[in-house]
């Protein structure tokens, strides 16, 4: 079976069992309307690539992004948006630290101007900040899809998770009621929970040798 879609003047039509399809830099342009060197899209389930810009960080971002409970439940966006960008980046780089330590240190970490830097700072490091406290393995379920669409209720279980790590008032901060975007919310309950250790952290590039599994 074939998808078609059409932009302008251009058609283009995929095969619908590909999952990862690299485009030429126009078709890219048009079909996604950025200057991005990757895109996930939702409606089709493809990863896209830009030919001659995309690299491996930027597969396994889209790859984690085609696995994400954000991918699945869209009426989440836009508020957490911004969450789900940075932790997505943020295991973006615990990939290639796993796999590809080179790509890691040379490239992601270290803000190389290339396309394998990481992105979306400064809510890729307050992420790698809070996970030097708090194991990464209690934010997973509120990543990843795994057929429940209760979100609220992952998260309600992802805050417990925080509390009974040794902060028993850490705040709920999806009941907040505020229009601010979520990540700068749970940023401002870190930072009053945790204090220097995480605002210090904050200020450095990731660094996943400390971070808890």
């Amino acid at each position: 079976m074939l998808i078609g879609h059409t932009v302008g003047n251009m058609a283009l039509t995929l095969s619908e069992d590909l999952r990862i399809v690299e485009l030429a830099g126009q078709d890219f342009q048009r079909l996604v309307g950025s200057g991005s060197p990757s895109f996930y899209h939702t409606e089709y389930g493809k990863i896209l690539l830009r030919r001659e810009r995309w690299c491996l960080k930027n597969l396994y971002h889209e790859v984690l992004h085609s696995l994400s409970i954000f991918s699945c439940l869209l009426d989440l966006r836009p508020r957490t948006d911004s969450l789900a960008e940075s932790l997505t980046e943020f295991l973006t780089g615990a990939l290639l630290w796993k796999t590809h330590r080179e790509c890691y240190e040379k490239c992601w970490r270290t803000l190389s101007g290339r396309e394998c830097q990481y992105t979306y700072a400064p809510n890729t490091n307050y992420w790698c900040a809070f996970f030097q406290g708090i194991k990464v393995c209690h934010a997973l379920p509120i990543y990843f899809w795994n057929g429940n669409s209760d979100w609220r209720s992952l998260f309600l279980d992802f805050t417990l998770q925080i509390r009974n790590s040794g902060y028993p008032n850490f705040t709920n901060v999806l009941m907040v009621s505020s229009t601010l975007p979520l990540a700068m919310l749970f940023h401002d309950e870190c930072v009053y929970r945790f204090g220097e250790t995480y605002e210090d952290a904050c200020e450095w590039d990731p660094d996943f040798d400390k971070v808890i599994w």
